[in-house]
């Protein structure tokens, strides 16, 4: 098998107060997008509907470009645009099957069933759901079937995710109601075959009343997905924190997340390039909110210190690299005008919106993300209320260089939902995290897309999977739509000078453990080896030091004890080889492992 060694790196729990800039970031570039919709073919009036719609933006035809569904208002059937390449869509007869003309608000896609295609979800406000499955082109709703309709809730946004690290696509739901009663929250866990399980109260993630949008997300860099929800009317957002198996606890107080606002988008990324997702949150006049995650996994609330809370109405949010820079910017949809704000790893950030030409001039709620013409740089698409919603096209000059990573799971779900990708460049790294569900009743491109400044090759591409599986490929040229294996013993890139990109894999065997377990990989050259287990706590429980090792296989075990000859207790654990060849070259391969009794 083809395989390659990377450095590892638990992260440094070390405070990290000032912003950082890129050093292979270019000068700032005027950013700059132009209004396209029409001439585009995406020209769309959206309808009067409470509380908005969204926009989903995917590659339904699977041939690598993007295609845009929208929901619209009430009678107002739902459109599906097919992309012809060169920035000009089709709108498909019916939406092939999509086209409903219920009081629609969210869509969000992913191949829930695995099957290689992507199905749709769309919540409906006062009726049932809608579940999508995508057959051979055409869309099958199957809500009924698979028990995912429910019933006649006001629901508002959703989002996919594998909660609990089985490989198939969990879906979660947010009802506002009508009334301060509220309405539960869904969590359907999917059991395979085209049927779930509505597990949400059992779960521990029914939520409270007048709940606007879910966001899965990594908090506390543990490796499972967590969960965010905005909330409407003061009533606290709230933030549960996943055990690894599909159970939460709500941990919004003691992580100072639970702020009382009137919470409706909501939007995860990095602020300030510390390895941590960070999370936005859009607001009423009051302020938007942005809480900055912390090294002991709480949050400070930032948005006034990093400039971006504005008193308007918002709705939708995004952070997307918009000029390519290697940081992540800002774009906040609002009841006139809406906001882009450049991150320039400097507070407070800038307001660009009127050179960028982003401000619009309509009640605007939902928004969404993709590279729409393929040319690298990332498009917006935003929805609006009572008139023609907006297309804009990314005219950023030329100067700097992208990267965008597809996951492909085989033991993972098929999209990779949940997966980490991050990517190093001169020893400083980003991060995105593959989602799908996020702004407000939209989804963006789930791919991961990173901006590389000037730099012409990316380091390492290093892909954690929700199944604990570590892809790693290095030497990777930059300028290119990269597809990842889950597991793969080979994944081919174009060759930048300098050397090929390969990828190496770590097996351990079986996994979850109950008393050894077995590891298995190849060394490319003769190297002397260490084993480490590390608990969550980033805190070491086992090591033990395996000797110069010859080229070639490599097996080795361990039986769940500590040095000590104790039995550690259950749990989640990282398992580490260290290697270092005869040049001296550190490095280390990486999977996650369960130990359970």
């Amino acid at each position: 098998m083809t395989r390659t060694f990377v450095s590892f790196r638990f992260f440094s729990f070390a405070s990290i107060t000032l912003f950082v800039l890129l050093a292979h970031s270019p000068p700032a570039l005027a950013t700059q997008f132009e209004s396209i919709g029409t001439q585009a073919g995406l020209e769309v009036t959206g309808e009067l509907s409470e509380f908005g719609h969204g926009v989903c933006i995917f590659d339904f035809e699977g041939d690598g470009d993007l295609d845009v569904y929208v929901t619209n208002g009430v009678g107002s059937p739902n459109q599906l645009f097919l992309n012809d390449g060169g920035f000009t869509f089709t709108e498909a007869v019916n939406a092939n099957g999509a086209a409903d003309s219920g009081h629609a608000k969210a869509c969000i896609a992913a191949d829930y069933d695995n099957d290689g295609d992507p199905d749709l979800y769309v919540t409906h406000y006062g009726e049932p759901n809608r579940l999508y499955r995508n057959d051979a082109g055409t869309f099958v709703d199957i809500a009924s079937v698979a028990n995912v309709g429910g019933g006649n809730l006001y629901s508002t946004g959703a989002a996919w995710g594998d909660v609990n690290a089985d490989g198939r696509l969990d879906l979660y739901v947010t009802n506002r109601g009508i009334t301060l009663a509220g309405e539960p929250n869904l969590l359907y866990r999917n059991d395979g075959n085209d049927t779930f399980a509505e597990v949400a109260a059992a779960s521990g993630v029914e939520g409270h009343s007048m709940t606007f949008q879910p966001l899965f997300t990594d908090y506390d860099l543990d490796g499972d997905s967590d969960l965010y929800i905005s909330s409407d009317k003061f009533l606290g957002n709230q933030l549960f924190r996943n055990d690894g198996a599909g159970d939460f606890v709500d941990v919004s107080v003691a992580t100072g997340s639970d702020l009382a606002m009137d919470g409706m988008g909501v939007a995860s990324g990095d602020v300030n390039a510390d390895g941590r997702s960070d999370i936005f949150v859009t607001n009423t006049p009051a302020g938007h909110r942005c809480l900055v995650s912390q090294p002991d996994a709480t949050f400070l609330e930032m948005a006034d210190t990093l400039g971006i809370t504005v008193g308007e109405i918002g709705w939708g949010a995004v952070f997307f690299d918009c000029d390519l820079d290697g940081d992540e910017d800002l774009f906040q949809v609002n009841e006139v005008p809406n906001r882009l704000f450049r991150n320039d790893g400097v507070s407070p950030w800038a307001d660009i919106t009127p050179t960028a030409g982003v401000g619009g001039g309509a009640i605007s709620m939902g928004c969404a993300t993709g590279d729409l013409d393929g040319d690298g740089d990332l498009d917006l698409y935003v929805s609006n209320v009572l008139n023609v919603c907006e297309v804009y096209r990314n005219e950023t000059p030329a100067g700097s260089h992208w990267l965008r990573v597809d996951t492909e799971g085989t033991v993972s779900n098929r999209d990779g939902i949940g997966a980490r990708v991050e990517i190093e460049i001169a020893g400083q790294t980003q991060f995105r995290e593959i989602q799908a569900g996020t702004s407000y009743l939209s989804q963006n491109d789930h791919r991961a897309h990173f901006g590389l400044g000037g730099a012409t090759l990316v380091d390492r591409v290093e892909v954690r999977w929700p199944s604990g599986i570590v892809d790693v490929m290095t030497n990777v040229a930059a300028d290119q739509s990269l597809t990842v294996v889950e597991g793969a013993t080979a994944t081919t890139v174009r060759p930048p000078a300098g050397g090929p990109g390969t990828v190496m894999q770590l097996f351990a065997y079986p996994n979850p453990l109950r008393h050894a377990i077995t590891v298995e990989t190849n060394l490319e050259r003769a190297s002397r080896v260490s084993l480490r287990v590390v608990n969550l706590a980033g805190r070491e429980v086992y090591r033990e030091e395996l000797g110069y090792q010859g080229a070639g296989a490599l097996f080795a075990s361990w039986d769940g004890l500590d040095p000590r000859g104790d039995r550690l207790p259950p749990g989640v654990y990282w398992l580490s080889l260290g290697i270092q060849d005869d040049r001296g070259t550190r490095q280390n391969v990486v999977q996650k492992i369960t130990l359970v009794r």
